[in-house]
């Protein structure tokens, strides 16, 4: 299992070396059930989503993402 080191707020975090982009995600419930994928990077739960491509709106980056991910 890979360990992840989270940043947030902390003054001494490694600088990044990439460029800011903007993202989608979703939030999908079903029957009061939260959706979730498991990440294959860092071994954890989290939301649907990924960059939104300058082509698109955040509407279709977020279907895209769906698709991609969960095949739905």
């Amino acid at each position: 299992m890979s360990i992840v080191t989270f940043y947030r707020g902390d003054p001494n975090a490694p600088k990044t070396t990439m460029p800011a982009r903007l993202g989608a995600n979703v939030i999908l419930t079903c029957q009061g059930k939260l959706l979730l994928e498991k990440r294959r990077d860092s071994d954890t739960w989290g939301l649907v989503g990924g960059g939104v491509k300058k082509t698109e709106t955040a509407q279709q980056a977020i279907a895209r993402e769906v698709y991609e991910e969960l095949g739905l």
